[in-house]
């Protein structure tokens, strides 16, 4: 079993999108942002959220990690990953770009540190004021606490397992990369 950081593909260019300024305003949206741990099980209701092109490329990407936290999804994305979608704890809801139908894709699998990794063994950056993480520069993560969590977020960062890596791969789709964080049999830094 690895696991996978999802990052934004930059070795292609694919058009860039950014907020519209009153989705900084959404309170739904600072509840997604800071979303509390403990809330798991709670829906969120958002209102359809407005974005614009930062720059326009000819390619349109299928996925799109925003901010390095949102992941927005186009149709075709929607139709690959159903099964992720209706047998995992994930919600799709729409946004509006352009005449285009994107989603964001938003898992409710979320952890922190505490609860999936093992703290011996996985090594941090911490705050020195609160002692809080601030990066995880080395991850070990307990297997049986992440079994079947094929796409969750720790510490605010989206990540996913070999299955869901190898759906976006096999089926071509576009706008996003993977960084290997770790491998059931090692550590990777």
């Amino acid at each position: 079993m690895r696991i996978w950081n999802i990052v934004p593909d930059t070795k292609r260019e694919y058009t860039q999108i950014i907020p519209t300024n009153d989705f900084f305003d959404n309170k739904d949206l600072e509840h997604f942002w800071f979303y509390e741990i403990g809330d798991k099980e709670t829906p969120i209701s958002f209102k359809t959220i407005e974005v614009k092109k930062q720059y326009k490329s000819k390619k349109m990407f299928n996925i799109h990690c925003f901010f390095d936290r949102v992941i927005l999804v186009d149709k075709k994305t929607i139709e690959v990953l159903a099964s992720f979608v209706n047998n995992s704890n994930v919600e799709i809801f729409p946004i509006k770009f352009e005449g285009q139908e994107l989603y964001v894709l938003n898992s409710f699998n979320r952890y922190n540190a505490e609860e999936v990794l093992d703290m011996n063994q996985s090594e941090f950056i911490r705050f020195k004021s609160s002692g809080k993480i601030m990066f995880i520069k080395k991850f070990k993560f307990i297997k049986s606490r992440i079994d079947n969590k094929h796409i969750f977020y720790i510490e605010g960062v989206p990540v996913c397992d070999d299955c869901f890596k190898d759906t976006v791969i096999k089926n071509n789709l576009t706008g996003i990369s993977f960084k290997l964080l770790w491998d059931s049999g090692e550590s990777i830094l």
